[in-house]
């Protein structure tokens, strides 16, 4: 805990980037011998996230300060959102799966406890806990299989996000303060990821350098690449 914090601290003040990245990494490598592969892949954004600071820090060479949108960086930057967004839907893939459509028993223990979130249930009588889990998890595998793919990246980030916000909004109307910020510590990258993939789109396609997709990649042109 005292080395993931140090290194929180160090990415929040902008600081020995390359370090804080290796050493999450590290801790994540040893989440994975002590758990398992299966249940670290629900967090595998995190390694992500990662990679997506490491490279973006190595495009400016080792220089003190990071490097600039306008700056020359050849197709570095849409390979590292792509690797953002797409680690991004497999870890919604994966909770989708294990936390709600495989597993229910967590998901239907808490709406027993707040049932008020099923919001379903007061316009269709018939739809009961287990169904709006089901559902739930379904629009979770949903947006992760559209980001794996790279499609309508930007509208699929609103999305996420407005529910995102609108489960911690509800837990601060209900007066229920603790888990409304326990929520938003823990949906607090996938905020700050939509916030990169809103502003820079999809990134590099999928199968960019094959012929399908030549001429559709455009070195140093992102802004005319995430016009698709």
């Amino acid at each position: 805990m005292a080395l993931q914090a140090g290194a929180g601290a160090a990415l929040v003040m902008g600081r020995w980037l390359l370090v804080s990245t290796a050493l999450l990494g590290c801790l994540y490598g040893y989440l994975i011998v002590s758990e398992g592969v299966l249940p670290c892949l629900e967090y595998v954004n995190i390694p992500g996230i990662l990679l997506f600071i490491a490279i973006w820090r190595l495009a400016g060479g080792y220089r003190r300060e990071l490097p600039t949108i306008a700056e020359g960086r050849g197709d570095i930057f849409p390979v590292a959102v792509s690797i953002l967004r797409i680690s991004l839907g497999v870890s919604l893939i994966f909770l989708g799966f294990s936390e709600k459509i495989l597993n229910p028993h967590m998901a239907m223990a808490f709406l027993n406890e707040f049932s008020s979130v099923n919001f379903m249930q007061y316009f269709f009588e018939s739809f009961n806990h287990r169904v709006f889990i089901l559902c739930a998890g379904s629009a979770e595998v949903l947006f992760g299989v559209i980001y794996v793919l790279g499609l309508v990246t930007r509208l699929n980030t609103i999305a996420l996000a407005f529910f995102l916000v609108a489960s911690n909004s509800y837990f601060f109307a209900v007066g229920l303060e603790h888990l409304a910020w326990m929520e938003f510590s823990g949906h607090t990258s996938l905020l700050a990821t939509a916030l990169i993939l809103v502003v820079a789109g999809r990134g590099a396609p999928l199968g960019a350098r094959s012929s399908v997709f030549r001429g559709v990649c455009v070195p140093g042109g992102p802004d005319k690449m995430n016009r698709l």
